[in-house]
């Protein structure tokens, strides 16, 4: 089976119009056009793309599995675009780099500061997101480089990942809170709490659900849910609220006396950060030594 790249450009046209005369209008072609597009590209497959009725056109099963393939095509071509009009400008990239909240607070920046060290003409970008979102990201070739905690297990196949750091996590939590006095906690202690959490689809918000599971204690109902950082700290100083992060990442306000930090009694309960990438897209120069220098600093 061989696949035209416009037949899935017009496919993808489809997909984002709803409809085979909104494709057309977005393409410059006649609606024709796009009808027999469509029709080579069902009859190369060997199954309908598309489902049309008078309402538009919706994507078949098939259709989907096509269309992230188009997207993935589209956005390669745009970026092959940009990397040649920052080679003519003497600049390299573009290196767009998925970020964790922990890991664009800490370990991120550390090394893109390395490589503008020693290439002070680069364009990058840091992508910061909730896991599941700059997994699929990195599926479709939007970032090239995703550092978040490792998934257990919850990665497409094509997506290989390495282990970068490991560290506790701790409880913060302003001086006047009635828990700071402890020395450290255990999650019974935490459960009446009140909570600040990551949002969902966020894998340290995963870690801690799962981690109230396994010691027969309920998931707090009554959270705030954010994966702000600033706005995290921000809140529980001003409040009886908690939250869970790593000590570094509230170092200042801890040394300052804002913030009070304590270990949790669960040797297990730590976060190990990944570094994540698609096996099968081949890896840039600018994205090779981004990798070498976390890797190294993570050493």
């Amino acid at each position: 089976m061989s696949l035209d790249q416009k037949r899935l450009q017009s496919l993808l046209a489809v997909a984002k119009a709803g409809s085979f005369a909104g494709a057309a209008s977005a393409l410059g072609v006649s609606q024709p056009a796009v009808s027999t597009s469509i029709s080579l590209l069902e009859a190369a497959t060997g199954g309908p793309v598309l489902i049309r009725d008078r309402n538009g056109a919706t994507l078949t099963p098939l259709g989907e599995i096509l269309v992230q393939h188009a997207r993935a095509m589209e956005l390669l071509l745009h970026r092959a675009a940009t990397e040649a009009k920052l080679f003519l400008g003497d600049i390299h990239g573009p290196l767009a780099i998925g970020a964790s909240p922990v890991a664009a607070a800490d370990i991120v920046p550390q090394a893109i500061l390395t490589m503008k060290q020693e290439t002070p003409h680069l364009a990058v970008s840091i992508i910061e997101g909730v896991d599941d979102d700059l997994i699929a990201r990195l599926a479709c070739g939007e970032i090239d480089v995703l550092i978040s905690p490792l998934s257990s297990g919850r990665l497409p196949p094509d997506i290989e990942e390495r282990a970068l750091t490991r560290g506790p996590l701790t409880v913060v939590m302003r001086p006047s809170h009635p828990l700071a006095g402890n020395s450290h906690l255990s999650f019974e202690q935490l459960m009446e709490a009140e909570w600040i959490l990551p949002i969902k689809g966020n894998a340290l918000r995963r870690r801690i659900e799962a981690r109230f599971l396994i010691a027969g204690v309920p998931v707090p109902e009554h959270t705030i849910s954010t994966n702000s950082i600033a706005g995290v700290k921000a809140l529980v100083r001003v409040s009886d609220c908690i939250a869970i992060m790593t000590h570094a990442m509230a170092e200042s306000e801890i040394s300052s006396g804002l913030l009070v930090c304590l270990p949790i009694a669960d040797e297990h309960f730590q976060q190990t950060l990944g570094i994540k990438r698609w096996i099968h897209r081949a890896i840039t120069p600018v994205s090779e030594r981004f990798v070498e220098i976390i890797q190294r600093n993570a050493a």
